[in-house]
Formats: structure tokens, C-alpha cells, sequence
């Protein structure tokens, strides 16, 4: 019995550590009408790498999105990164460069509407590219 409780305490230990604290984080919005983009920065223990979500939401939402199908991209340590409007229902996303762990080049707000409504991204990427050359492939 004793070993079972000094595992339990020390796995309760390494949960409770392992668990990061915010230690800084940005919200930006880009307003498009009734709708708008969050842009969150978060960075956990002053690692140093930021983490950043990119989700639609209507204008009078005043927090940042927790249903996922709202998100288009998931990634970190971006440089040069630019959100902007391209139409009413399209949005932007490009950077210099930066590591993408999730994208879709979609997003849905449901909750307060009667039918979905999908927003589009692109993704522009120009990390790694050198100008007036391609790469193709033999």
C-alpha cells in the first residue's frame, strides 16, 4: 500500500510540474464586418517559444474561440506573420517563417447561427525561399 501511494504522489507531482504557466500572452483582432480573426500569442514558462492560434469569431465574441472547428492554424515561432481580410469570407495568413502544426483552409462559426457559416484561408509561406530561383524536381 505505501508503494502504491508514494507512486500516486509522484506521478500528482510530475502532472502538477510538467503543466506549463502562461507566462505571456498577445491578442490581436482584425475586424471584417460581423466577423473578426484572433490572433493569440502565448508563451509558458518563459521558454521563449511562442505559441500562435489563428480562429474566426463573430465581432461581439469577447473571448478567444474554444471551439476548434473555428481555427485555421496552430504553430509557433513566427516571424513576419500578417492576418488580413482578402474578402468577406477569405482570409490571409502569411509569414516569413515559422512552424505549422495544424492548418485548414477552413473555419466555422456555428453556435449563434441558425446554418454554419465557413470562412477560407490561404497560407502563404516564404520561409526558406530565395527570390528569381525553383526548385524542380528531376
Amino acid at each position: 500500500m505505501h508503494k502504491v501511494t508514494i507512486f500516486f504522489v509522484s506521478l500528482l507531482l510530475l502532472c502538477v510540474l510538467s503543466c506549463g504557466k502562461l507566462t505571456e500572452e498577445h491578442l490581436t483582432e482584425v475586424k471584417n464586418g460581423p466577423y473578426k480573426v484572433y490572433v493569440r500569442s502565448q508563451e509558458f514558462d518563459n521558454s521563449g517559444i511562442r505559441n500562435v492560434d489563428i480562429c474566426v469569431a463573430d465581432v461581439t465574441s469577447s473571448r478567444f474561440p474554444a471551439d476548434a472547428r473555428q481555427c485555421f492554424l496552430h504553430g509557433f515561432d513566427f516571424s513576419g506573420l500578417a492576418v488580413r481580410w482578402s474578402a468577406e469570407d477569405n482570409v490571409e495568413i502569411s509569414f516569413s517563417c515559422g512552424r505549422v502544426t495544424k492548418f485548414s483552409n477552413f473555419a466555422f462559426i456555428s453556435k449563434i447561427h441558425p446554418t454554419p457559416v465557413e470562412f477560407h484561408a490561404t497560407l502563404n509561406d516564404k520561409c526558406g525561399a530565395t527570390p528569381n530561383s525553383a526548385s524542380v524536381p528531376r
